[in-house]
């Protein structure tokens, strides 16, 4: 099954396609140089199926578009404009430093929320086991006591006795909320509606508006410097966002 390749080894084989054009090879020599440098199989089988279509007659982007997974819309649309500038090297040298800088963005991003997401989820399990297996044994204490207890540890020990009893079903029902979110997500209304909940977020809304903008200059930024006319440009790039 196609599967799409990891931003580095995507961001590889445009390097090497870019340094290979500029030294004057054509490009069937250049893809069979990167089929033969690369470590990893699928990048060879692409690679080997984009060779095959323009050994065919095809353009590299006509010959990427047989492989949507891969090559996204907004790579093809780079390609053929330099494919149509006559300066495919330097395209692809500059698309290969977006590649590498979008995902040098997606990385800090993700070790931004890696924390608090760690330790959410440790406060979390942390809580489950006093309520689930510690609070029920301080209960038999107060209760051999027969003293009136605050109104605080009489919710706290009925919240145990639900984790105890409904804690399973509760899981499942959680479990079962997220996959119909998940499926909602699908639907275009819900997913604006989600959408603008977010933006109006006071710390979400701001990250997600920043990243977003850094991610629509950046392709606009490359786009228009290929040689895209900027209305196609400021299309192919609202795909980023």
């Amino acid at each position: 099954r196609e599967r799409a390749l990891s931003a580095a080894d995507l961001a590889l084989a445009t390097r090497q396609m870019a340094t290979l054009l500029a030294a004057g090879l054509t490009m069937e020599e250049s893809l069979s140089a990167c089929i033969e440098q690369s470590e990893s199989v699928p990048t060879q089988r692409v690679l080997a199926g984009v060779r095959g279509e323009v050994l065919g007659g095809a353009s590299l982007s006509r010959a990427m578009a047989r492989y949507p997974a891969v090559f996204s819309e907004l790579y093809r649309t780079i390609v053929a404009s330099g494919e149509d500038s006559g300066k495919l090297g330097g395209v692809l040298e500059r698309l290969a430093d977006y590649i590498e800088a979008r995902n040098a963005l997606h990385r800090r991003v993700s070790l931004a929320f890696i924390y608090p997401a760690l330790v959410t989820t440790v406060a979390v399990l942390v809580v489950t086991g006093l309520l689930t297996y510690v609070v029920p044994q301080v209960v038999a204490v107060f209760e051999n006591s027969h003293q009136t207890l605050p109104l605080l540890t009489k919710i706290l020990i009925s919240v145990s006795g639900l984790l105890r009893s409904f804690g399973l079903y509760l899981l499942a029902a959680l479990i079962g909320a997220g996959l119909l979110f998940r499926q909602a997500l699908r639907g275009e209304e819900f997913r604006r509606r989600w959408h603008l909940f977010l933006l109006r977020m006071p710390l979400v809304g701001r990250l997600t508006r920043t990243v977003n903008t850094a991610r629509l200059t950046s392709t606009l930024a490359i786009l228009s410097g290929s040689g895209v006319p900027l209305l196609s440009a400021l299309s192919a790039a609202s795909g980023v966002v």
